[in-house]
Protein backbone atom coordinates (compact mmCIF):
# COMPACT_ATOMS: atom_id res chain seq x y z
CA UNK A 1 0.00 0.00 0.00
CA UNK A 2 1.53 3.84 -0.79
CA UNK A 3 1.19 6.09 1.05
CA UNK A 4 -0.84 9.44 -0.31
CA UNK A 5 0.98 11.74 -2.21
CA UNK A 6 -1.27 15.13 -1.09
CA UNK A 7 0.29 14.79 2.53
CA UNK A 8 -2.69 13.13 3.66
CA UNK A 9 -2.02 9.83 5.84
CA UNK A 10 -3.00 6.49 6.76
CA UNK A 11 -3.52 5.73 10.72
CA UNK A 12 -3.92 2.99 12.49
CA UNK A 13 -5.77 1.70 15.52
CA UNK A 14 -5.76 -0.92 17.59
CA UNK A 15 -8.04 -1.11 21.10
CA UNK A 16 -10.78 0.26 18.74
CA UNK A 17 -13.84 -1.48 20.76
CA UNK A 18 -12.78 0.15 24.04
CA UNK A 19 -13.74 3.66 25.31
CA UNK A 20 -10.72 5.09 24.72
CA UNK A 21 -10.42 3.58 21.48
CA UNK A 22 -13.74 4.15 20.26
CA UNK A 23 -13.00 8.06 21.10
CA UNK A 24 -9.89 7.67 19.17
CA UNK A 25 -11.63 6.42 16.51
CA UNK A 26 -14.36 8.78 15.81
CA UNK A 27 -11.50 11.59 15.89
CA UNK A 28 -9.37 9.97 13.68
CA UNK A 29 -12.35 9.65 11.16
CA UNK A 30 -13.41 13.28 11.91
CA UNK A 31 -9.69 14.16 11.10
CA UNK A 32 -8.51 15.76 7.60
CA UNK A 33 -5.11 14.49 8.37
CA UNK A 34 -6.40 10.79 7.58
CA UNK A 35 -7.94 9.36 4.27
CA UNK A 36 -7.67 6.17 5.72
CA UNK A 37 -7.97 4.73 9.32
CA UNK A 38 -7.17 0.80 9.13
CA UNK A 39 -8.66 -0.62 12.37
CA UNK A 40 -7.32 -3.72 14.16
CA UNK A 41 -10.30 -5.36 15.68
CA UNK A 42 -10.55 -8.52 17.08
CA UNK A 43 -14.13 -8.91 16.14
CA UNK A 44 -16.14 -7.15 13.50
CA UNK A 45 -17.69 -3.88 15.18
CA UNK A 46 -20.76 -3.57 12.99
CA UNK A 47 -22.52 -0.35 11.86
CA UNK A 48 -21.35 1.63 14.21
CA UNK A 49 -18.29 1.96 12.51
CA UNK A 50 -19.06 2.12 8.57
CA UNK A 51 -17.33 4.91 7.20
CA UNK A 52 -15.70 5.11 3.45
CA UNK A 53 -12.27 6.00 5.95
CA UNK A 54 -12.24 3.00 7.98
CA UNK A 55 -11.12 -0.23 6.81
CA UNK A 56 -11.65 -3.19 9.52
CA UNK A 57 -9.04 -5.60 9.94
CA UNK A 58 -9.61 -8.83 12.34
CA UNK A 59 -6.79 -10.41 14.09
CA UNK A 60 -5.94 -12.42 16.67
CA UNK A 61 -2.95 -9.95 17.99
CA UNK A 62 -0.97 -13.25 19.29
CA UNK A 63 -0.48 -14.34 15.86
CA UNK A 64 -0.15 -10.14 14.33
CA UNK A 65 2.74 -11.42 11.93
CA UNK A 66 0.89 -13.44 9.62
CA UNK A 67 -0.97 -9.27 8.78
CA UNK A 68 2.40 -7.77 8.14
CA UNK A 69 1.42 -6.76 4.93
CA UNK A 70 -1.79 -5.06 6.48
CA UNK A 71 0.06 -2.81 8.96
CA UNK A 72 1.37 -0.19 6.73
CA UNK A 73 0.67 3.04 7.90
CA UNK A 74 2.03 6.55 9.08
CA UNK A 75 0.66 7.15 12.40
CA UNK A 76 -0.54 3.82 15.04
CA UNK A 77 -2.57 4.42 17.50
CA UNK A 78 -2.45 1.30 20.22
CA UNK A 79 -5.73 1.77 22.58
CA UNK A 80 -5.25 -1.85 23.98
CA UNK A 81 -5.34 -2.91 27.10
CA UNK A 82 -7.34 -5.16 29.54
CA UNK A 83 -8.08 -5.66 33.53
CA UNK A 84 -6.82 -7.89 35.60
CA UNK A 85 -10.37 -9.43 36.25
CA UNK A 86 -11.00 -10.05 32.40
CA UNK A 87 -7.67 -11.14 31.89
CA UNK A 88 -7.99 -13.74 34.46
CA UNK A 89 -4.07 -13.64 35.09
CA UNK A 90 -1.17 -11.56 35.50
CA UNK A 91 0.74 -13.32 32.70
CA UNK A 92 -2.54 -12.84 30.02
CA UNK A 93 -2.84 -8.92 31.28
CA UNK A 94 1.10 -8.99 30.44
CA UNK A 95 0.46 -10.23 26.88
CA UNK A 96 -2.62 -7.86 26.28
CA UNK A 97 -0.70 -4.68 27.70
CA UNK A 98 2.60 -5.22 26.80
CA UNK A 99 3.49 -7.91 24.35
CA UNK A 100 1.01 -6.81 21.75
CA UNK A 101 1.33 -3.54 21.78
CA UNK A 102 5.11 -4.09 21.56
CA UNK A 103 4.71 -6.17 18.82
CA UNK A 104 2.56 -3.53 16.80
CA UNK A 105 5.20 -1.23 17.00
CA UNK A 106 7.80 -3.08 15.78
CA UNK A 107 6.40 -5.02 13.30
CA UNK A 108 4.58 -1.07 11.93
CA UNK A 109 8.07 0.58 12.53
CA UNK A 110 9.32 -2.28 10.13
CA UNK A 111 6.71 -0.94 7.75
CA UNK A 112 7.69 2.74 7.49
CA UNK A 113 5.05 3.94 10.42
CA UNK A 114 6.83 7.44 12.02
CA UNK A 115 4.64 7.60 15.30
CA UNK A 116 3.49 5.11 17.60
CA UNK A 117 0.88 6.54 20.01
CA UNK A 118 0.02 4.35 23.06
CA UNK A 119 -2.40 4.94 25.94
CA UNK A 120 -0.54 4.18 29.36
CA UNK A 121 -1.98 5.09 32.87
CA UNK A 122 -0.94 7.98 35.54
CA UNK A 123 1.61 6.75 37.91
CA UNK A 124 3.12 3.74 35.11
CA UNK A 125 6.37 2.66 35.89
CA UNK A 126 9.14 0.14 36.18
CA UNK A 127 9.97 0.29 39.69
CA UNK A 128 6.38 0.14 41.23
CA UNK A 129 5.43 -2.10 43.67
CA UNK A 130 1.74 -2.03 41.86
CA UNK A 131 1.69 -5.06 38.89
CA UNK A 132 -0.31 -2.80 36.48
CA UNK A 133 1.62 0.38 37.20
CA UNK A 134 4.52 -1.43 37.01
CA UNK A 135 3.81 -3.26 33.46
CA UNK A 136 2.57 0.11 32.05
CA UNK A 137 6.31 1.48 32.92
CA UNK A 138 7.45 -1.40 31.16
CA UNK A 139 5.61 -1.09 27.79
CA UNK A 140 6.27 3.02 28.19
CA UNK A 141 10.06 1.59 28.47
CA UNK A 142 10.33 -0.82 25.86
Amino acid sequence: MKRAASGVSTALLAGASGLVGGECLRLLVASRSYDRVVVLIRRDLGRSVRHRKVHQVVVEFDRLEELREQLVADHVFCTLGTTMKKAGSRDKFREVDMDYPLKLARLCRSAGASHFSIVSALGASRSSPFFYSRVKGEVEAA
